[in-house]
């Protein structure tokens, strides 16, 4: 994944990412018309959202995930994301689209500090 754009304040972020051809994800998952699995755009919510807030965190609880568009290999797409700590987590609220109306996933999570 190459982010391409990232600006952050205290509680929301955007950035702009591609995900590469030669991602060793895109390999196996469909040979003839490769995409991008799923589990991917979760995995790249909590590199982005560490990013952000300086800190390695992990992924405690996926509360909703839904996906509606596949994402190729070379798109670029586009990440929102909303956080706020309750009781020791950081919930995350995040949504990818490829523009305002073309929404590609939605979901929402807590996510930890990674314990070294």
């Amino acid at each position: 994944m190459q982010i391409n754009t990232l600006s952050i304040d205290k509680e929301h972020g955007e950035a702009r990412v591609t995900f590469l051809e030669e991602d060793p994800l895109f390999r196996g998952h469909f040979e003839e018309e490769p995409i991008l699995p799923g589990v991917a755009l979760i995995d790249a919510v909590v590199e982005i959202v560490s990013k952000s807030k300086g800190k390695t965190l992990r992924l405690k609880k996926l509360s909703y995930v839904k996906f509606f568009q596949i994402v190729k290999p070379g798109q670029q797409i586009g990440l929102t994301f909303d956080c706020s700590e309750k009781e020791g987590c950081l919930k995350v609220q995040a949504r990818w689209d490829f523009t305002a109306e073309q929404k590609i996933a939605a979901l929402s999570c807590e996510l930890v500090e990674a314990s070294v």
